[in-house]
């Protein structure tokens, strides 16, 4: 493990057992320790805004539309996108970044630029995910060379992935407890492709529905659950597998005593 932490830039060399931990520089990382199991390690809520401010909407750049287009994103699909700010284009010039907006030692700007805003129970922007969009013939070498460099997608290096989820707008004013012109229904899909694609469905057909998505270890127990309204239909569209099964049961568990809780698998 100490290996594998020192390799992917976690840990430098030097300490007992060949390792010591990189000493942290000011600001890199907040809150969190493990006395909680309610505490995270976050970033910093202004370098979050930072980042997301740097990024531009998916279809102005070239190599994020065409990532997006290759996985059957029709114009339309990505205005809506867009129009729900649901995720943006890092720029590959837009200067250096946050120790934690990496994957190991490399910069999220190498490939991982498909960055993905994720939500805290309260419905605020507490960090960023990258998806990697570069086509594998166009990797730098270091990065093609054993694969090591690539992921599908990641949650920033350093920082707590869980307690934190996709919302949509509706989602995000549900969590936050403004119910206002919220029709009672929400969908609870795995994965950053397949939220995207149920929050465009609802956008599209003008229905206000509250689209939420997961990953592992992001619907902790007691903090989402408390948020969504009694009575409400949840639609858990989790894939059918066993990870996604898992994910439905969680979900299940925590709100089925007092919401109408349906499983829809995604596949």
């Amino acid at each position: 493990a100490e290996a594998l932490a020192a390799d992917v830039g976690l840990m430098g060399p030097g300490a007992v057992g060949g390792y010591q931990r990189p000493p942290r520089t000011a600001g890199a990382l907040q809150g969190a320790t493990s006395a909680s199991p309610d505490a995270f390690r976050r970033p910093p809520v202004d370098e979050v805004a930072d980042v997301w401010r740097r990024c531009v909407p998916v279809t102005i750049d070239p190599g994020v539309e065409r990532y997006l287009r290759a996985r059957g994103w029709t114009w339309p699909d990505l205005q809506a996108l867009v129009d729900l700010d649901m995720a943006r284009a890092l720029p590959v010039g837009a200067g250096d970044l946050p120790i934690w907006a990496s994957y190991g030692r490399s910069p999220w700007t190498v490939g991982g630029r498909l960055i993905l805003p994720c939500f805290g129970p309260a419905g605020e922007l507490v960090q960023l995910r990258a998806r990697w969009v570069l086509p594998i013939e166009d990797s730098p070498a270091w990065a093609v060379n054993g694969d090591r460099l690539r992921f599908k997608e990641h949650g920033g290096t350093g920082i707590t992935h869980g307690g934190c989820l996709y919302a949509n707008p509706v989602g995000r004013a549900v969590l936050a407890g403004d119910l206002e012109g919220f029709a009672g229904e929400v969908v609870i899909a795995e994965g950053w492709p397949d939220f995207a694609r149920w929050s465009v469905q609802v956008h599209r057909r003008g229905l206000p529905v509250a689209v939420l998505g997961v990953w592992s270890g992001a619907w902790t127990n007691g903090l989402f659950a408390a948020r969504i309204p009694d009575g409400a239909r949840v639609d858990v569209a989790t894939d059918a597998d066993e990870a996604g099964d898992a994910y439905a049961r969680t979900i299940m568990q925590t709100i089925g005593a007092r919401c109408r809780v349906h499983r829809l698998k995604a596949r």
